[in-house]
């Protein structure tokens, strides 16, 4: 399950608090590719529970510049439970078997990004809407507790 990083971030070992407040140090002065790098190879070194928990904090503020080839390293090597909370967990395994995906851009992407959303009125906000129907098995995380765009991380493209 999520890691909470306000309640239980001084209970970490003092290496691990180190490598995460150099990342988000990295993240908060704009620097998304070097900080997502850094947390990807640090992955060894961090319990996996606190991995995929910095993993979605970094990804949910910014991604500008980060190679999708990263993002998808990154998300491979995270937990999909210790991504989402205990309620998000649930709700995904709520939602039909089939679902349909949606993404917004300012421009028709040649490229396939990662971040969908359950809501076409939510992409429509970011530019041109696609879509398309996925298994909800397919579903690497689901998030909606934090935000109202009930966020997709879809990692088959």
């Amino acid at each position: 399950m999520l890691f909470n990083f306000r309640k239980n971030f001084s209970q970490l070992p003092v290496n691990e608090q180190k490598i995460l407040k150099h990342i988000f140090v990295l993240h908060e002065d704009d620097y998304y590719p070097e900080a997502f790098q850094l947390l990807y190879d640090a992955r060894a070194s961090l319990d996996i529970d606190v991995y995929s928990s910095a993993l979605r904090r970094l990804y949910q503020v910014d991604t500008d510049g980060v190679p999708l080839s990263l993002l998808i390293d990154a998300f491979s090597y995270a937990c999909p439970s210790d991504l989402m909370t205990e309620h998000e967990i649930q709700l995904l395994q709520a939602l039909p078997e089939q679902l349909t995906i949606y993404r917004g851009s300012q421009n028709m992407e040649s490229r396939s990004r990662i971040s969908w959303s359950l809501s076409s009125s939510i992409a429509s906000a970011y530019g041109i809407v696609t879509s398309k129907m996925i298994k909800r098995d397919d579903v690497y995380a689901y998030w909606c507790d934090n935000t109202n765009e009930e966020e997709i991380i879809y990692l088959k493209g």
